[in-house]
């Protein structure tokens, strides 16, 4: 039997870009199947693509999206205990700071609870009309 020491190695904050975050999704599932020799220029995507067509969902679970609303609203308590309430997912997150909705999860999450096919069509999906991306990670709830 070969024991081998485990090692780990922190990458940084989630990507908000979605080629970035597409790379890091890559990064990681060819980590797990120790096939980071195969990355190369513009091969991300088609490894992302392959990784959906097959159903291996939890790899792009490496990667997040939190968005915000456009709008500030003014929520009286009753209202906020009310909404958080109809909301019911278990892994899309639900927050409102500073008179905007944010909600947040892996990407998984998000094409699961949307029923969306690619990561393309989760950038361009109609929820974002009265939503906006977070890009800066100092803008995000803690809650998230």
């Amino acid at each position: 039997m070969k024991i081998v020491t485990p090692k780990t190695e922190i990458w940084g904050m989630c990507p908000t870009d979605m080629d970035e975050a597409i790379l890091w999704i890559e990064r990681a599932g060819r980590t797990c199947y120790r096939s980071e020799d195969k990355i190369v220029e513009g091969s991300g995507a088609k490894f992302v693509g392959n990784i959906i067509k097959r159903g291996h969902l939890s790899v792009i679970e490496h990667s997040n999206l939190v968005i915000r609303s456009n709008e500030s609203f003014k929520f009286p308590k009753n209202t906020l205990d009310a909404i958080r309430g109809s909301y019911d997912s278990k892994f899309l997150y639900f927050e409102v700071q500073d008179d905007h909705v944010f909600i947040g999860g892996n990407f998984r999450a998000w094409m699961e609870e949307l029923s969306i096919p690619t990561i393309e069509d989760l950038f361009n999906h109609p929820l974002r009309t009265g939503f906006s991306m977070v890009r800066n990670h100092n803008h995000i709830p803690r809650d998230l």
